[in-house]
């Protein structure tokens, strides 16, 4: 239950960017000659690729990849754009079916059009750059607490230490942030704790608790002359710094207390801070015109905005989260209401302004979170007075590119190693029925531990197959590593 209420509010958070999937059943996890392994069948045909320069024990990364921008996009990598494996083979003695499309995109924006559609996953699109990346996780010691507080809220500080609710008027975002982090850690007093609506809205949480490898830490101040809450701590379990940061009255934004919600809208969805589902049929739409947002300056200030985004989050977070350049969605727009989060009441005033939704992209492509699987993920709000409001969970200090462009296997050799790696490594007794079927594939990244260096990884690109046992069980999800075909990982569903 506690993951099923952290998806849901991370997933409205992100307007939809984040992927999350159950993890169970972790197999070893392995990144053998990065960029320059042989698969199976390469071998068999007699070709093999550039021998790689080792960058760890058991990590390597091809030296010989083209450069960016000499006609190596995704797409010439792969084969195409649009990719179909439609075959029957064998896993074992048990009959398998694979019925995958995968497209590509030539921009960005179709790429995230056709993921609010309901294609399967995050769909990619036709960049030039697969690059690869080293980082480190967080620990506890480089959350820095002290001079986090200092930067946002100066000396005139208070500790918080009693508890907080969205009916105390404390802020929303800061009581989302904290309830995150009470479900994680109190998962069976949780359960009887209401989950949704103004009955939630009232149940108390402790703004200060300090547990076996946890923490968090409720603070009060003034910011840009307004009385903000700040949230900050550490999930030992997930090796992320958390950090919410918001106006207790945002209305004060606009000049108006009586402005008790903010909305952010973005590709005509009217997204809510906590949904009550995770289908995207359910939410609420509607277009901008209809709210009054008839002017969206992200757009035509989206380079500025995310040089003065990213700049904000490494000055507070005393590292780097970023791999590249911030992501920006620049469809995204801040409506002040009345309101209660519903279509119900959205008289108010709007801030035809900025709103930006922060995440970062490995060479285009998202990155595979599985429920257990930290990740870096977050929400800047910025306006004409510059950043006014900062969500964080940061699980990973990107140190190092170790190169612009590795070299990936094409889609044909691609299906050829998944059903090689499929056949000896998947676990046919969590099936329910006779036939296994591949029904969903996206292109991600996913980070690796360094097999000598615990807190050490290396994120590479993925590919994530949908396995399902019959027609209608979902079995799990297979990640293999795009460079050589090799299995990183099953995760079962339960």
């Amino acid at each position: 239950m506690r993951m099923q209420n952290r998806k849901i509010r991370i997933t409205a958070a992100l307007l939809g960017f984040a992927l999350a999937c159950t993890a169970c059943g972790k197999q070893a996890e392995k990144v053998t000659n990065y960029g320059a392994q042989d698969t199976a069948a390469e071998k068999e045909a007699g070709s093999t690729q550039a021998t790689g320069t080792e960058a760890d024990s058991g990590t390597t990364v091809s030296t010989s990849a083209p450069e960016p921008g000499n006609g190596h996009q995704l797409s010439d990598w792969l084969g195409g754009k649009e990719l179909v494996w439609k075959d029957s083979f064998t896993i074992g003695s048990t009959p398998a079916n694979a019925d995958l499309t995968f497209r590509i995109f030539d921009t960005k924006e179709e790429s995230d059009a056709a993921a609010l559609q309901g294609y399967f996953g995050i769909p990619s699109y036709n960049t030039e750059e697969l690059p690869a990346y080293r980082a480190n996780s967080i620990t506890k010691e480089d959350v820095h607490e002290a001079e986090t507080v200092k930067k946002l809220l100066g000396d005139d500080v208070t500790e918080v230490r009693g508890q907080v609710s969205k009916a105390n008027g404390d802020a929303e975002n800061v009581v989302d942030m904290i309830v995150d982090c009470y479900y994680r850690y109190h998962e069976d007093e949780a359960d009887d704790t209401p989950h949704y609506g103004e009955e939630r809205d009232a149940v108390l949480y402790p703004a200060w608790e300090d547990g076996d490898g946890y923490f968090w830490h409720t603070w009060e101040g003034k910011y840009q002359g307004i009385d903000y809450q700040l949230v900050i701590g550490y999930l030992g379990e997930m090796h992320e710094k958390v950090l919410s940061f918001f106006p207790k009255n945002p209305g004060l934004l606009v000049g108006d207390p009586d402005l008790k919600a903010v909305i952010p809208v973005a590709e005509g969805i009217l997204v809510h801070t906590i949904m009550v589902s995770e289908e995207p049929e359910d939410w609420d739409r509607v277009t901008a015109e209809e709210i009054g947002l008839t002017e969206n300056r992200v757009t035509e200030n989206s380079e500025t905005l995310a040089k003065e985004a990213e700049q904000f989050a490494k000055d507070v977070l005393f590292f780097n989260p970023f791999a590249g350049e911030i992501g920006l969605d620049a469809g995204t727009g801040l409506v002040f209401s009345k309101g209660d989060e519903t279509l119900k009441d959205l008289e108010g005033a709007v801030l035809n302004g900025y709103c930006s939704v922060w995440n970062w992209e490995f060479g285009g492509q998202s990155v595979h979170i599985g429920d257990d699987e930290p990740a870096n993920y977050g929400e800047i709000w910025l306006t004409d007075k510059g950043v006014v409001g900062m969500r964080a969970y940061v699980a990973y200090d990107f140190a190092e590119r170790l190169s612009d462009q590795v070299a990936i296997l094409p889609f044909e050799k691609v299906k050829t190693a998944i059903a090689e790696e499929l056949a000896q490594n998947l676990d046919l007794s969590k099936a329910t029925s006779s036939t296994i079927n591949l029904n969903g594939i996206t292109f991600e990244y996913y980070p690796i531990p360094s097999p000598d260096k615990p807190q050490e990884y290396t994120f590479v690109p993925v590919w994530v197959v949908e396995l399902m046992s019959g027609p209608a069980y979902y079995m799990g999800l297979a990640v293999f590593n795009a460079a050589d075909g090799s299995l990183i990982r099953i995760e079962y569903y339960e």
